[in-house]
């Protein structure tokens, strides 16, 4: 399961690279060996969407404009977003409702879980995901305080891909 914080990382990457192997293509691989699939969650779809708009209006040439929308594109066909019914949606909603009630562990949090979160943690419940990459450690545990699951950290899974 990937959040969004990866997909900026290899965004990153990507555009540093100018068309080598991109570190999503690698961890693909390296998932398939592992005979595991890449999912990703439809808001991590939406956030990467805007933030690829965002990006492409200041691209200085239709070149690099077509490398940043081809990443955009290859990204979410090796990591697709899962299917999740309005059931399942409801049940995020309400699972970020109950996070947003309890008083947070430390008083100092300046922030809580997003729906982007509450959906990709229904995504990582729903689809019985056993890793999630993301940066967002304490919003996942608020989210999923009961499922078993392993989180690597954004430059974790970059640093096992240039391992691999």
């Amino acid at each position: 399961m990937i959040d969004t914080g990866f997909y900026l990382a290899c965004s990153e990457l990507n555009r540093r690279q100018a068309g080598r192997a991109t570190s999503i293509s690698l961890l693909h691989g390296l998932a398939t060996q592992l005979q595991a699939t890449m999912l990703t969650s439809s808001s991590v779809l939406l956030e990467a969407a805007q933030h690829t708009s965002s990006f492409l209006a200041s691209q200085p040439t239709s070149w690099h404009r077509e490398q940043t929308a081809h990443f955009f594109e290859r990204f979410f066909r090796l990591a697709a977003p899962y299917d999740l019914t309005p059931a399942d949606v409801l049940a995020a909603v309400e699972n970020l409702r109950r996070c947003r009630e309890e008083p947070p562990a430390k008083p100092k949090r300046r922030s809580a879980p997003t729906l982007a979160d509450a959906l990709t943690a229904e995504v990582v419940h729903r689809s019985g995901a056993a890793v999630l990459i993301s940066d967002d450690s304490k919003d996942f545990g608020m989210l999923l305080p009961d499922y078993n699951f392993e989180q690597i950290s954004v430059t974790q899974a970059l640093r096992m891909v240039r391992q691999s």
